[in-house]
């Protein structure tokens, strides 16, 4: 499951379904990986374990990349890797799925 932390949402990371995916030049090593987003249907914090699952909206399917060179710049640097995964339309996601009746 990914979660994505909102303060990556403001670097347009997210790519709608249907959009394309930029590849910045010169990046050459990109790394992918599929995995369901979990939506929240509200929100939360310091949600008991018990009623976690009643703040969830819906799922979607979400495809994480990394940009390979950036990873290791940051890595060896040992800072985060945030800029490796927060490019302009690095993750695209899927229509969101909603579990809300």
């Amino acid at each position: 499951m990914r979660y994505i932390h909102q303060s990556l949402l403001r670097f347009h990371i997210l790519l709608e379904n249907g959009g394309t995916i930029e590849i910045p030049h010169p990046l050459e090593s990109l790394h992918h990986e599929v995995e369901l987003a979990v939506v929240m249907g509200e929100k939360a914090r310091d949600v008991p374990e018990a009623t976690a699952m009643d703040y969830i909206g819906g799922y979607a399917v979400a495809l994480d990349m990394t940009a390979r060179e950036l990873q290791a710049s940051a890595k060896a640097s040992g800072l985060p890797w945030t800029l490796a995964k927060g490019q302009d339309t690095f993750t695209p996601i899927s229509s969101v799925v909603s579990i809300l009746f």
